[in-house]
């Protein structure tokens, strides 16, 4: 799950679904804070990726 925002500036319903999905050990939900109109956002997240997922496959 990607926002502009901190994570701790999301929505409350946003904010309930991630604790929801920690409490339910969903391990497959992760959050990274993502502005696509700035480009360091974007590498940023990038190289986040590479280093926890190990690629990038988008479209």
């Amino acid at each position: 799950m990607t926002a502009r925002r901190p994570q701790d500036e999301l929505s409350a319903s946003a904010q309930q679904f991630l604790q929801e999905a920690a409490q339910l050990g969903r391990k497959k939900v992760i959050f990274h804070t993502l502005d696509i109109t700035q480009q360091q956002s974007v590498m940023d997240f990038v190289d986040w990726l590479k280093l926890h997922v190990g690629f990038i496959d988008n479209l």
